[in-house]
C-alpha cells in the first residue's frame, strides 16, 4: 500500500490499507499496527481532498498510539500529529496546524536526530504551512535542511522531487523564475522515472506551468495544466471531484488561454471548475470574463458582485495571490475543505 501510494496508485493502495486495517480490527484492535493502518489510509483520503474521513482516521491513530507509548511523545505520533497538521493547513486553520508541525518537528529531532528522513519530512511540512502563511525566508531555510538531509540519504527518491518541487515554489513566489524551474526541471525528471502517475507530478507541472505563464509562454504554460489535469483525472487516482490541485490547475489552464485570447477554452475551464465547486469565486470571475470578451451577457448582478473594474486586470490581481503550493485562495478553501 504505501510503495502504491507513492507511485500515484492510490485507489489499489487505499484498498490494500483497508484489507489490512480489516485484518487489525479482528486481530489486534488496540494495537501500534491498526493505529498504523489508520494512519495509511487518512494519509490517501487526504491526497484524494477527503479531509473531514481523514481527520477522523488521523484522530483514531493518534488517540492508539498514545496509548501504546503510554502518553510519552513518539515518533508515530509525531508523524500522525503532521497529518493532523495537514488538514488544518486545508481549512486555512494555520495556528493550529503550526503547533502540531512545530510540536512533531521538536520531537523528531530529539528521538531521530537532526540528520534522520524523519526530521527531513518535518522541516518539509513545516516549510510548506510557513510559505503558505507568507513567512517565505523561514520556508526555504527549512527546505535547505531538508535539502541536505535527503541528498545525502535519499536522493533518488519521490522525497527528493518533493523537496525540489517545494523549494521552487518559494522561488518562484520570490520572483527567481529561473531558479524555480530548475528545480521544477529536476523534480519532473525524477518523478517520470518514479511516479509518473501522481499528484506530486501534477503539482510540478503547475510550477513550470505557472512560470512559462508568467513569462508569456502561454502556449507552454497551456500544455503543461492540459497534461495535469489529465493525469487527475486518472481513475487510478480516485479523486474527490473538488480536489484542491485539480481546480488549480484547470484556473490556471482557464487564465492562460484567456490571456492568449481563447475566450472559449477559458469558458469551458470556468465551467469546468464551477460544475465542481459552485460557489468559486475564481471560477465565477473567469466566466464572466470569457463571456464579455465573446460578447455575450451574462448575471450584472454577478459581474458587480466580483468587482469586475477591468476584466484583465482582475484575473491579474487574482492570479498574482494564486498560490500556495497544491491549494488555492483561502476563502475557496474555506468554503468545501
Amino acid at each position: 500500500g504505501m510503495l502504491l501510494k507513492e507511485q500515484g496508485n492510490l485507489v489499489q493502495a487505499l484498498d490494500y490499507h483497508d484489507q489490512s486495517r480489516q485484518l487489525c480490527e479482528q486481530l489486534a484492535p488496540e494495537s501500534s499496527d491498526m493505529a498504523t493502518s489508520c494512519f495509511s489510509i487518512a494519509n490517501v483520503m487526504l491526497l484524494q481532498g477527503e479531509y473531514l474521513g481523514a481527520l477522523d482516521l488521523f484522530q483514531q491513530a493518534r488517540e492508539l498510539e498514545a496509548k501504546v507509548a503510554n502518553g510519552k511523545p513518539s515518533l508515530e505520533v509525531a508523524a500522525i500529529d503532521n497529518g493532523i497538521a495537514a488538514v488544518h493547513q486545508t481549512r486555512c486553520e494555520y495556528t493550529k496546524a503550526l503547533a502540531l508541525h512545530q510540536q512533531s518537528l521538536a520531537t523528531r529531532k530529539a528521538m531521530a536526530g537532526k540528520d534522520s528522513l524523519d526530521m527531513a519530512a518535518s522541516c518539509n511540512n513545516l516549510g510548506e504551512l510557513l510559505q503558505e502563511m507568507g513567512r517565505l525566508e523561514e520556508a526555504l531555510n527549512l527546505h535547505h535542511q531538508d535539502l541536505a538531509i535527503t541528498e545525502r540519504l535519499a536522493p533518488n527518491s519521490v522525497g527528493m522531487a518533493i523537496t525540489y518541487k517545494n523549494i521552487g515554489n518559494v522561488y518562484r513566489e520570490k520572483g527567481h523564475l529561473e531558479k524555480a524551474l530548475g528545480l521544477f526541471e529536476k523534480a519532473l525528471g525524477l518523478l517520470e522515472k518514479l511516479a509518473p502517475n501522481s499528484i506530486v507530478l501534477a503539482q510540478v507541472l503547475i510550477g513550470i506551468g505557472s512560470i512559462h505563464r508568467q513569462q508569456n509562454r502561454l502556449e507552454r504554460a497551456v500544455d503543461c495544466f492540459v497534461r495535469g489535469s489529465s493525469l487527475l483525472q486518472s481513475p487510478h487516482l480516485g479523486l474527490l471531484r473538488t480536489n484542491p490541485t485539480y481546480i488549480c490547475l484547470a484556473l490556471r489552464e482557464g487564465e492562460a488561454r484567456y490571456r492568449s485570447g481563447d475566450f472559449h477554452g477559458a469558458l469551458d475551464c470556468a465551467n469546468d471548475v464551477l460544475d465542481r465547486v459552485p460557489d468559486s469565486c475564481w471560477g465565477l470571475c473567469l466566466r464572466v470574463e470569457a463571456l464579455q470578451s465573446i460578447g455575450e451577457d451574462e448575471d450584472h448582478n454577478m459581474a458587480k458582485e466580483i468587482s469586475l473594474d477591468r476584466p484583465i486586470q482582475t484575473l491579474e490581481r487574482l492570479f498574482s495571490e494564486e498560490s500556495r503550493n497544491l491549494h488555492y485562495h483561502a476563502l475557496e478553501r474555506k468554503r468545501f475543505a
